[in-house]
Formats: structure tokens, sequence, C-alpha cells
């Protein structure tokens, strides 16, 4: 349990640390990583937050990516960036009203050294 304090805190333990999730329907959270042999977490997350009310589309994923943030512990966030609502895996994100996000990173690839 210690352990699990210790990443919720943003301590890096055993190559693996707690990184704040910004924004979005996870706001709050904290995800714990392995980071790779550079000590940068992975590029970004998919989640689903299960059924809510109202409609709701079982091939939205929210997509999540990894921003530097130097006043946190950790040194990194996960940043909402948009439902991905394709079901082919296309990536077309839109923000939290629906509108296409902007956003011009690829998913996957990793986090560069001066993001």
């Amino acid at each position: 349990m210690a352990l699990i304090r210790r990443w919720l805190a943003g301590e890096t333990v055993n190559n693996a640390v707690g990184l704040k999730v910004v924004s979005g329907p996870f706001q709050g959270r904290t995800k714990i990583v392995d980071l790779d042999q550079a000590g940068l977490p992975p590029a970004g997350f998919q989640a689903r937050p299960g059924r809510t009310p109202g409609p709701w589309n079982p091939a939205a994923k929210h997509i999540y990516l990894a921003v530097r943030a130097p006043d946190t512990s950790a040194g990194w966030i996960y940043e909402y960036a948009g439902i991905d609502t394709a079901a082919d895996g296309s990536r077309t994100l839109h923000d939290h009203q629906g509108h296409p996000n902007s956003l011009t990173k690829e998913i996957g690839a990793p986090p560069a050294h001066g993001e």
C-alpha cells in the first residue's frame, strides 16, 4: 500500500509513476504508468467511462496525451485531447462538445523530449 501511495504522489519508484489526469471524464484521477528507458511515459491512453445517462456510443473512446508539466512532482500529466468516435480507429477526435479537435499529435508516438 505504501508503494501505491508513493506512485499516487508522483514519485518514481521502480521505473513507474502516477500521472494526474486533467480534464475530460477522468478529471482528477491518477494513471500509474511504466516509464521507458529514457524516463518518458507512454504517449497517451484511451479510456471509456462505461455507460452513462443519455445516449451511449460504445465505439467512442476518450483520448488523453502525455504533456510535460514541470510544476508537478512527476513532471508529466495526461491531458484530455477529445473523443475518438470512429469505430475503425481512424482517430476522428472531437472535443467534449462534439466539435472537431484541432489536435495534430499522432496517438501512439512517444512524446519528444522537448514537448
